[in-house]
């Protein structure tokens, strides 16, 4: 990826006018452990995100185009956009049972 990863949740978290207490709050109440230090250390590139946490982050951030906002190279003849609804559906897909 071009783009930096905790810089660019940054960008978009405060572009949504949300606070890293309400980020918090939010990974929380979602079952994931995530203190205001924690998600400030993502934003400066300490740490990461599972990916998990990311597509959370994401959908609160109203990022639909995930690779695009991430630098993916847009140039590639090969290459597509999956949007977060796009990734749940291929997640579902995996974790259904084999039928045969």
């Amino acid at each position: 990826m071009n783009a930096d990863l905790g810089s660019v949740l940054r960008e978009h978290r405060i572009k949504e006018k949300i606070t890293v207490k309400q980020v918090s709050d939010f990974l929380t109440n979602k079952g994931f452990r995530a203190s205001e230090k924690t998600i400030y250390s993502w934003e400066k590139g300490g740490s990461q995100p599972s990916p998990d946490v990311f597509l959370l982050l994401c959908r609160m951030y109203n990022i639909s185009n995930i690779l695009e906002t991430f630098g993916y190279n847009k140039e590639k003849k090969d290459s597509f956009a999956l949007s977060i609804d796009d990734i749940e559906h291929i997640k579902k897909y995996h974790n259904l049972d084999d039928c045969s």
